[in-house]
């Protein structure tokens, strides 16, 4: 793919897309055009659903511009493109022991980018990775389907949105005969915690659709456990915004996408040494 809609190999970047400003413009595509743009964000979303999450929000927003494509949107696209050219050695990393995320069965990280999107009534931003022993299973990037009021409003959605999918995991499980699991919901929102758990809160959020509160019901009845993690940790913060080309190197790291080891010179010169042992660098050079 990226022989095929990049002039030269040597075009790489290490974001997948710098900001959803830049995709702006009435100068509509060509059909021809338009056809090739479709082409590309297809391959993209397949890519993006099996094996890349860290583009699952840049693709996401190129989706929306399937139908009028216009010249912005294709160079965005094409940076997107460059960044896969650049991390073409990322590789999702199931099983073994060095995985994370392993200290419960099943683990989802949430998160939400309040009102993250103007051009699309003010909707906020929804991002999910969803654990199961320390592999990534299930990702997810979405803008929601309602307007909320707040930043706590926006995590709460996204935390009742993803508890049926946690619940799912766990069921399945128990299917296998693996018993006692219980999911468990990382989040870096202390008021949503707080939302969650406390029911005399309710009263804040009672305009919101039945729906949403799922997720206090489930708490309150020991079904799901919620914890808070720091935003620096939080996976699914690269999966509901832009980030900064160090951000989303070690987000994609920790999301689960790793170099693949050659147990050679390269991978002794992937680290630094400094008088407490070894400390991985945050970036490693891409494919040449």
């Amino acid at each position: 793919m990226v022989h095929k809609w990049l002039e030269t190999s040597n075009k790489k970047s290490w974001i997948p897309i710098q900001g959803t400003a830049s995709i702006t413009g009435n100068d509509k595509h060509d059909p021809p055009q338009a056809k090739q743009y479709q082409e590309l964000v297809g391959q993209l979303l397949w890519v993006s659903n099996t094996a890349r999450p860290d583009i699952s929000f840049a693709v996401r927003t190129l989706a929306r511009y399937m139908t009028s494509p216009t010249n912005s949107t294709w160079k965005v696209v094409i940076h997107t493109v460059k960044y896969l050219n650049q991390t073409c050695e990322y590789q999702l990393h199931l099983g073994g022991k060095s995985n994370k995320h392993v200290d419960h069965p099943v683990v989802t990280y949430t998160d939400a980018n309040w009102a993250s999107d103007p051009t699309n009534g003010c909707r906020s931003t929804s991002g999910v990775v969803t654990y199961v022993y320390g592999c990534p299973v299930s990702w997810k990037s979405h803008i929601q389907k309602c307007v909320a009021l707040s930043a706590v409003e926006a995590e709460f959605i996204t935390a009742s949105e993803v508890v049926r999918e946690a619940l799912f995991f766990s069921y399945l499980l128990k299917d296998l005969e693996i018993s006692d699991v219980q999911p468990v919901l990382c989040m870096d929102s202390q008021g949503c915690i707080q939302v969650s758990k406390d029911p005399a809160k309710h009263w804040k959020l009672k305009h919101i659709d039945t729906q949403y509160h799922f997720v206090r019901d489930h708490i309150q009845e020991g079904d799901i456990m919620i914890e808070f993690v720091g935003t620096a940790n939080n996976v699914a913060d690269i999966l509901m915004k832009p980030l900064k080309g160090l951000s989303t190197s070690r987000l994609a790291q920790s999301i689960g996408l790793e170099m693949p080891s050659r147990g050679g010179v390269e991978d002794v010169l992937a680290f630094q040494w400094d008088s407490q042992g070894p400390i991985e660098m945050s970036m490693r050079q891409g494919c040449a």
